[in-house]
Protein backbone atom coordinates (compact mmCIF):
# COMPACT_ATOMS: atom_id res chain seq x y z
CA UNK A 1 0.00 0.00 0.00
CA UNK A 2 1.32 3.43 -0.92
CA UNK A 3 1.70 6.12 1.69
CA UNK A 4 -0.47 9.06 0.68
CA UNK A 5 -1.19 10.91 3.88
CA UNK A 6 1.14 12.92 5.98
CA UNK A 7 2.83 11.43 9.00
CA UNK A 8 1.26 12.41 12.31
CA UNK A 9 3.33 11.23 15.22
CA UNK A 10 3.68 7.45 15.13
CA UNK A 11 0.54 6.94 13.06
CA UNK A 12 0.45 7.37 9.30
CA UNK A 13 -2.79 8.02 7.44
CA UNK A 14 -3.57 6.51 4.05
CA UNK A 15 -6.06 8.34 1.83
CA UNK A 16 -7.38 5.14 0.27
CA UNK A 17 -8.28 3.55 3.61
CA UNK A 18 -11.77 4.37 4.91
CA UNK A 19 -10.73 3.75 8.51
CA UNK A 20 -7.70 6.04 8.24
CA UNK A 21 -9.74 8.67 6.45
CA UNK A 22 -12.36 8.85 9.21
CA UNK A 23 -9.71 8.76 11.94
CA UNK A 24 -7.89 11.66 10.30
CA UNK A 25 -11.14 13.60 10.02
CA UNK A 26 -11.91 13.06 13.71
CA UNK A 27 -8.40 14.08 14.73
CA UNK A 28 -8.69 17.29 12.69
CA UNK A 29 -11.96 17.99 14.51
CA UNK A 30 -10.19 17.24 17.82
CA UNK A 31 -12.62 14.53 18.83
CA UNK A 32 -12.75 10.78 19.33
CA UNK A 33 -14.66 8.49 17.00
CA UNK A 34 -17.80 6.90 18.30
CA UNK A 35 -18.12 3.13 18.26
CA UNK A 36 -20.81 3.46 15.58
CA UNK A 37 -18.54 5.57 13.35
CA UNK A 38 -15.73 3.06 13.68
CA UNK A 39 -17.97 0.07 12.96
CA UNK A 40 -19.35 1.84 9.89
CA UNK A 41 -15.83 2.64 8.65
CA UNK A 42 -14.75 -0.98 9.08
CA UNK A 43 -17.85 -2.18 7.20
CA UNK A 44 -17.16 0.20 4.30
CA UNK A 45 -13.48 -0.79 4.14
CA UNK A 46 -14.32 -4.50 4.28
CA UNK A 47 -16.73 -4.03 1.37
CA UNK A 48 -14.03 -2.22 -0.63
CA UNK A 49 -11.55 -5.01 0.11
CA UNK A 50 -14.06 -7.67 -0.95
CA UNK A 51 -14.74 -5.88 -4.26
CA UNK A 52 -11.00 -5.61 -4.97
CA UNK A 53 -10.54 -9.34 -4.41
CA UNK A 54 -13.36 -10.28 -6.80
Amino acid sequence: MKEHGKKEGLFEFFDDCEICRIMKQAREQRRELTEEELLRAFAVQNEKNNRERS
